[in-house]
Parts: structure tokens; C-alpha cells; sequence
């Protein structure tokens, strides 16, 4: 975050808090509550659950979606509508492992998945009538949610070594191959 220019983060915290909370606000409030029933769909991801060493306000930020979800559909539950928020891992077949510069990790080459998997679950869980299903917090297949049931017993240590060999490779860019205390002290002695 150290590296991270005040504009870029002001546009990530745009898009991954700002406008999922205000167009959930907008169609509950203007639509859904009204007419007592519809659902809102909160694309979180699999980051939610990780330490996001080299890129942490993005995991922070997927940490606020899962919870707001869940805080959402519990303030909601009795007066119609549904919260179902969505916990995908890597797609392998978008644009952004590309643009993160991420694109050969083990985290899309081993264990991505491709966005339709993604996609038909989310379509079948928002016109699924067991409430249940349709709501609630849901992460999308098998490898990532054997992940998310093993986080508990893995340590921030770990979970942080993980997230960086996972998602970064070495020499990409985005990591700059430096720990938080080395660009602070970088930053510092400047």
C-alpha cells in the first residue's frame, strides 16, 4: 500500500466498495423492499479469506463485500428480499490476471477456473426459490472452498507467504519484490 498512489487507491475503493453499496442501496430501497421480494447478488471473491500481502486494500476490500453482504441480508431478511453474495476464486479466462500482471501464478494456472463456472452458479442460485440457496454467502467450487474451510487452522504467516507466491510471481511488478518494511524504509529515506 506503501506503493499504491492515492489515486489509484481512491478508484479501487470506488469500484469494489462504493458502487457495490450504493447499487444495493438503490435497488433495495427503490425496488426490492417495496415490493417485498428480489435479490441482490455482491460479488466478493476468495481474497476475503486471505491475508493480502502486495496488494492489501484489495482483499480488505473483499473483506467489507463478504460482510456487507451478510449484514445486508440479515437487516433485510424480514422485510422480502435476499443478499447472496458471491465468493469466486481466480477466473482464468478474464482480462485480470492480465492487468494485475499475475497472469502465469499458480493461482490461475493451477487452480483458476473459467468465469462461466462462475456465472451459470450465480444464475442458478438467484432463480433457486430455497432461501437457502439464494442467499447467504456462497463460494464457487470445490478447490476454493476446501480453501476457505482449511483458512482457520493456517497461520497469518502463512496465509500472507501463500497469497504472495500464489497470486505473484516473482518478477512481477506489482509485488516489487520488497516486504512492507523495505518500502517504508525506502519510502523514508528518500
Amino acid at each position: 500500500i506503501v506503493n499504491l498512489e492515492p489515486e489509484k487507491l481512491e478508484a479501487q475503493i470506488r469500484l469494489n466498495v462504493i458502487q457495490q453499496v450504493m447499487l444495493s442501496q438503490y435497488f433495495m430501497a427503490h425496488h426490492f423492499v417495496p415490493r417485498g421480494k428480489g435479490r441482490v447478488c455482491i460479488m466478493s471473491s476468495l481474497a476475503a479469506h486471505s491475508i493480502g500481502s502486495g496488494n492489501a486494500f484489495y482483499y480488505s476490500s473483499k473483506c467489507f463485500l463478504t460482510q456487507w453482504g451478510k449484514c445486508l441480508d440479515h437487516e433485510c431478511r424480514t422485510l422480502g428480499p435476499g443478499v447472496l453474495t458471491i465468493q469466486p476464486g481466480a477466473m482464468n479466462d478474464t482480462n485480470f490476471s492480465t492487468a494485475a500482471g499475475c497472469k502465469a501464478s499458480p493461482c490461475f494456472t493451477l487452480l483458476g477456473m473459467p468465469s462461466e463456472e462462475c456465472t451459470d452458479e450465480v444464475v442458478w442460485r438467484l432463480q433457486n426459490d430455497d432461501a437457502r440457496t439464494a442467499t447467504g454467502v456462497h463460494t464457487i467450487g470445490f478447490k476454493n472452498q476446501l480453501a476457505v474451510a482449511l483458512e482457520p487452522w493456517a497461520s497469518d504467516s502463512l496465509a500472507a507467504w501463500l497469497g504472495r507466491m500464489m497470486v505473484f510471481q516473482s518478477n512481477t511488478p506489482y509485488l516489487r519484490s520488497m516486504n512492507a518494511r523495505e518500502s517504508k524504509l525506502a519510502i523514508l529515506a528518500q
